[in-house]
């Protein structure tokens, strides 16, 4: 399979909680993110081609409340593991502003593996 992808992708070494924000549910962790998508480690499956609002918790380190990322994204592609208890699925971010790609930069730069 050919990786399409404009950007590479960064695994991070927390894994990041994600909700969705039109249900208020917690649907998984964040396993690697690049500029233009993220995967998302699941207990349960997660549709495919559905546009969600997501809401990922970054931690701030000293400070006692986190920060969070907010954005739309598309589901791509949805995987059960090799660990049958787990679903990775694939995201496509829509209509990212300035800020989020900011934002985006200093979660990769700070919680990145480095290469």
């Amino acid at each position: 399979m050919t990786d399409k992808r404009k950007f590479k992708r960064r695994h991070l070494i927390y894994y990041l909680q994600v909700k969705d924000i039109q249900t208020d549910n917690f649907i998984g962790y964040v396993v690697d993110l690049s500029y233009s998508g993220l995967m998302i480690m699941s207990q349960n499956p997660i549709e495919v081609n559905k546009t969600f609002q997501l809401q990922v918790m970054i931690p701030n380190g000293q400070e006692e409340k986190p920060n969070y990322l907010d954005f739309e994204a598309k589901s791509v592609r949805s995987i059960n593991t090799s660990n049958p208890h787990f679903y990775d699925t694939g995201f496509e971010l829509l209509n990212v502003k300035m800020e989020d790609f900011k934002q985006i930069y200093e979660v990769i730069e700070n919680l990145g593996f480095k290469e």
